[in-house]
């Protein structure tokens, strides 16, 4: 290789990530009386990633708001830069601690089945759900407190950005979809691209099809439905660069 060396490029964290990070500042808030400047968050991968946070506001004495900004490295996500938030409310309990993860204004609710989220549930997915679980139980047990926490994870321009994704087409609408499986987005990757068009698939087979049509991407896809118009707009998932994979999946 010649001339200047390759850059590096940056990684960033999921807006699972974000949410959980969110949520856990918004408790330490509650219980610590002061905003922390980080937070520290588990990861699925068996790592821990110290977040910055945005801002935190306090509702009422048992309910606190906070927001982290979505960093996304070197990846083109529009995700990035986006405000995710969490409002957390508590109430002492005797039993186990308890978490209740909700929805707020900005995250897609789900409607269409073939997701990895029951319809009419939030479009939360199940290890954004866990790290969030995971952060919340962390605070309580180092403040030695038994409770019923409320998450509310929001995404105050989620309803925009939503409208540069596929979650329209997937069935998920009113907002984006809080993501990851691994907490971290590598720049670049193709995992994600692949992971749509599967959940794409997925839709499609529980909407009762049994053909799909592939397509490269927006304007091959017009072409398609202009030339297959008996198909619902489920049927047509767009592939990418990524054949092998597509086949291997249909």
């Amino acid at each position: 290789m010649t001339g200047k060396a390759q850059k590096t490029l940056r990684s960033g964290f999921t807006t699972g990530t974000a949410a959980a990070a969110a949520a856990k500042a918004a408790l330490e808030s509650l219980f610590g009386g002061r905003s922390p400047k980080t937070v520290r968050v588990w990861l699925p991968i068996g790592e821990t990633l110290e977040v910055k946070v945005h801002g935190t506001f306090r509702v009422n004495p048992h309910t606190m708001v906070a927001t982290i900004i979505k960093d996304a490295g070197d990846d083109p996500d529009i995700t990035h830069g986006a405000e995710i938030g969490a409002q957390v409310t508590w109430e002492r309990i005797e039993g186990e601690p308890e978490v209740v993860i909700r929805g707020g204004p900005g995250v897609g609710v789900v409607t269409k089945p073939g997701l990895e989220v029951p319809v009419g549930e939030p479009a939360i997915n199940p290890v954004p759900r866990e790290m969030i679980r995971h952060a919340v139980l962390d605070v309580l047990e180092k403040r030695g407190v038994k409770a019923k926490v409320t998450v509310s994870v929001f995404v105050p321009k989620g309803e925009s950005l939503a409208r540069h994704t596929l979650n329209a087409r997937l069935g998920i609408v009113g907002g984006i979809s809080i993501l990851g499986t691994t907490g971290i987005v590598r720049p670049l990757s193709h995992e994600a691209y692949v992971a749509t068009i599967g959940s794409a698939l997925s839709v499609a087979r529980a909407c009762g099809l049994s053909h799909a049509v592939f397509t490269t991407g927006r304007r091959s896809e017009r072409f398609a439905q202009m030339h297959w118009p008996e198909y619902p707009e489920e049927a047509f998932v767009q592939m990418g660069d990524y054949f092998a994979h597509a086949m291997e999946m249909a």
